[in-house]
């Protein structure tokens, strides 16, 4: 089904969409990597130590969009992005998803010894680069033989967040996209609002209780 504006022209997303499709079909067939599978559903058992010194252990289960491997004969887990801006440079090196979806692939990956690369990767299907193809936010390989590796504390941190149930708001970039705004300490105040009372509690007080 064609999107048409209320102009009677073409959407604008509809040429975004188009434009992204056209972006991956270039990654697709021109990556030096090669495409394994896609959508399959992976899990994995991580021990993790909680920031108290307790041992934990966490099951990871989830989807990656795309499985590949590299030259070097790594895998390297692939999220298809379709936002309008790519992830700051910066946060790329120790960004969560990413670093989950390494240790998906984690039990995966071959044993013998490869060169340094990337273990993950955005790929930006609205952000070109230069060469006309989508752009490609490469996380590096996590050395899960030097543990607890950023990603496997971060977890333990999480872990130890959920069993104590203290959940403290953090402000960051992703408040704007946040649903909870209206229950978050930290926009609203006080979360739990006293309501007022009705009427006839108005009355009833003013009048004083009849079986007194």
């Amino acid at each position: 089904m064609l999107c048409m504006n209320p102009t009677g022209n073409p959407h604008p997303e509809l040429a975004h969409a188009r434009e992204a499709a056209a972006r991956f079909l270039r990654y697709h067939h021109q990556s030096d990597r090669v495409y394994l599978e896609a959508e399959q559903l992976l899990s994995t058992e991580v021990s993790v130590t909680t920031p108290a010194g307790e041992s934990d252990t966490i099951l990871l289960t989830g989807f990656v969009d795309r499985v590949e491997q590299d030259p070097s004969g790594r895998l390297v887990a692939i999220d298809l992005k379709n936002m309008k801006t790519a992830v700051p440079t910066g946060k790329i090196p120790e960004h969560g998803q990413l670093g989950v979806y390494q240790l998906l692939l984690k039990e995966r990956q071959s044993s013998k010894e490869v060169e340094p690369g990337i273990g993950a990767a955005l790929v930006q299907l609205r952000v070109e680069d230069t060469a006309g193809m989508p752009k490609v936010q490469g996380q590096p390989a996590i050395d899960f033989e030097r543990s607890p590796t950023w990603i496997e504390q971060r977890l333990g941190e999480a872990a130890e967040i959920i069993r104590n149930e203290t959940f403290i708001p953090i402000p960051g970039e992703e408040c704007r996209f946040c649903s909870y705004h209206s229950v978050c300490p930290t926009k609203s105040g006080t979360i739990f609002q006293p309501l007022p009372p009705a009427d006839h509690d108005l009355v009833d007080s003013a009048a004083g209780d009849p079986h007194d």
